[in-house]
């Protein structure tokens, strides 16, 4: 193997990586959906889960409450 061939091919790769470099950080800094739907979509999904979301919260602290409501009364009649 001669020393241009080395170096054609090391030059061949050199610019393989390039390109590739060079694709994958366009493709990647572009956004590829519309910011403006994905908010659209942020807020409905949101708002559609708002009263779910409540709900499980409050049978949360029922829950939490009468769990902790015996050992917060030791705690708070030993002080």
């Amino acid at each position: 193997m001669s020393i241009i061939s080395s170096v054609r091919d090391f030059l061949d790769e050199t610019g393989q990586i390039s390109r590739f470099a060079g694709r994958f950080f366009s493709h990647g800094l572009k956004p590829k959906f519309e910011i403006k739907e994905l908010l659209a979509q942020c807020y409905v999904i949101g708002y559609k889960s708002f009263p779910l979301v409540g709900l499980t919260g409050f049978i949360m602290g029922l829950v939490l409450t009468m769990q902790l409501r015996p050992s917060l009364v030791k705690l708070w009649c030993t002080i």
